[in-house]
């Protein structure tokens, strides 16, 4: 019986020394076997043989704050009673007017003009005003037929052209959508065309800032290609 209990205690104890162990050992600190570099492109990428590593003692403890992140979003829209999605082509047919073309509910496709700089918008655009939930997303292209832009374009021309001179964000419905467009669009892209105007200034300094990303980005990107690359790798038992 004592053996029985001396054994169990040293089982123990090695056990909780080997713990300690494994969590003691860096993970970035390998004890190399060998190591060979090889030419690939602008990039040097060297091979290590290592020592086998420890696999660490993973902590399953779920955290609090990855799961307010997660139902974060939600909240968001909470107290909304209504959401509109709707996803716009945008094609530039003057120098300050572009055609609009979406399909509706019904998979039914329409058009009509704007003044608006889609330019100046981010591709996915979320907001809410009062009880609804507004979710835009901005596509480059059109989503018509050419024989229909054609013709609806030719028949709408002198109406864009006043369109492009007026000094208001605003939008055409051409005469041959009047009676088929949806009033829900309708009311959905005049709310966009208002928040366009109330947050003008806003919406340009996050394209400044977004075009400034994009440049910081490509030159990260181009760091990181030139890098070297060490990687290692070992023989599991």
């Amino acid at each position: 019986m004592k053996k029985s209990i001396c054994l169990l205690s040293c089982l123990c104890l090695f056990t909780v020394r080997s713990v300690a162990q494994q969590e003691a050992i860096p993970r970035s600190v390998d004890q190399v076997i060998a190591s060979r570099g090889v030419q690939a492109g602008e990039k040097t990428v060297t091979y290590r043989k290592v020592a086998p590593r420890v696999r660490p003692v993973a902590n399953i403890t779920a955290s609090a704050t990855r799961t307010e992140a997660l139902s974060a979003p939600a909240a968001v829209i909470e107290d909304a009673i209504h959401t509109t999605t709707m996803t716009l082509f945008y094609s530039t047919t003057s120098d300050s007017t572009s055609e609009i073309s979406w399909s509706d509910q019904d998979g039914e496709p329409h058009h009509l003009f704007s003044n608006l700089d889609f330019g100046n918008l981010p591709s996915i655009l979320a907001f809410q005003v009062e009880k609804t939930y507004y979710l835009f997303s901005f596509m480059p292209g059109r989503a018509l037929a050419k024989s229909e832009r054609t013709i609806a374009n030719l028949v709408e021309k002198s109406a864009t052209e006043q369109l492009s001179r007026s000094s208001k964000y605003d939008f055409l419905v051409p005469k041959s959508e009047k009676s088929n467009v949806k009033e829900a669009d309708v009311d959905a892209l005049a709310v966009l065309h208002a928040y366009y105007t109330v947050n003008y200034a806003k919406l340009v300094e996050d394209k400044a800032r977004r075009e400034e990303d994009f440049i910081k980005q490509q030159a990260d990107d181009e760091k990181a290609r030139r890098a070297p690359v060490t990687i290692n790798y070992w023989r599991s038992k």
